[in-house]
């Protein structure tokens, strides 16, 4: 019991971050939950990253973590997807540029954050955009290395000794490994939910089905043949003489008929979830 209730906890937490299905898509509540999961990295480490890492670089990323508050308002209060998205995209590529100059260009960790920004941008975004997204990350990158290549000194190295140098590198490497690891374990699951639901769906459209052909026998067996009956019964009627005896057997033959009838047009109701009439 306490379980359940914890359980349920958490999931009603979690609907107040991402947004519950009934007022957000799979595509928004994906957007929403993004977000939150980078804002939330952004904040655990950002204190780590204040103290052992580049002053300028934990500048960036503080200016960083709170432009990202504000794409996760603006996408999950006041569902501006679109806008969100635009500004993630463009702040994203402005911190990977002011990043590469100030943590030494190629000497530094941060092309890894190059790999971690396209994950999130095609996570985040239809599948339509993923080209713009590889060709941008891409271009971003290549020009940068290029001119690093062709003036070597207008990148300064910002390490002043070997300790900074490789616990920048580690610390970078463990805020992507957190990352990837997070994004990809929560797309997976709705990949797996979303399965779920669509075999669920399935097997609902199967027995609708078989409800279906069981009708349209119903309706082209059963019920014809007792309309076909009925009517055959109706020309046997001796209307000159509405008291031969025969037209008793014609009248009963009509009832038990048409109680076959009612019979089958409840089976129908049954099947479709309507209630019949006693």
């Amino acid at each position: 019991m306490k379980t359940i209730y914890r359980n349920a906890r958490v999931q009603k937490a979690w609907d107040y971050i991402v947004g519950s299905p009934e007022e957000f898509n799979s595509e928004n509540r994906r957007v929403n939950a993004l977000g939150a999961i980078i804002l939330f990295i952004f904040l655990v480490f950002q204190p780590i990253n204040m103290v052992v890492v580049l002053p300028e670089v934990a500048w960036v990323t503080a200016a960083l973590t709170l432009i990202q508050g504000i794409v996760y308002y603006l996408s999950r209060f006041r569902k501006k997807y679109t806008l969100a998205v635009a500004i993630f995209a463009i702040v994203s590529f402005s911190g990977l540029v002011i990043t590469y100059y100030y943590d030494s260009g190629m000497k530094g960790p941060n092309i890894c954050l190059f790999f971690l920004n396209f994950q999130v941008l095609i996570s985040i975004t239809r599948r339509r955009y993923h080209l713009l997204w590889f060709a941008l990350h891409a271009l971003l990158a290549v020009a940068l290395m290029g001119i690093e290549y062709l003036y070597p000194g207008i990148i300064p190295i910002a390490y002043a000794d070997r300790t900074k140098y490789f616990t920048d590198y580690i610390f970078t490497f463990l805020i992507c490994l957190s990352f990837v690891y997070m994004i990809t374990d929560y797309l997976l699951r709705i990949y797996i939910k979303e399965k779920a639901t669509t075999r669920e769906h399935a097997q609902e459209i199967e027995e609708q089905n078989k409800k279906l052909q069981e009708i349209a026998r119903l309706q082209s067996h059963e019920v014809r043949n007792h309309v076909a009956t009925i009517m055959g019964l109706t020309q046997l009627f001796n209307n000159s003489d509405i008291n031969d005896p025969a037209n008793k057997e014609v009248i009963d033959g009509i009832a038990a008929t048409a109680a076959d009838l009612d019979a089958s047009i409840k089976n129908i109701n049954q099947l479709t979830n309507i209630s019949g009439h006693p």
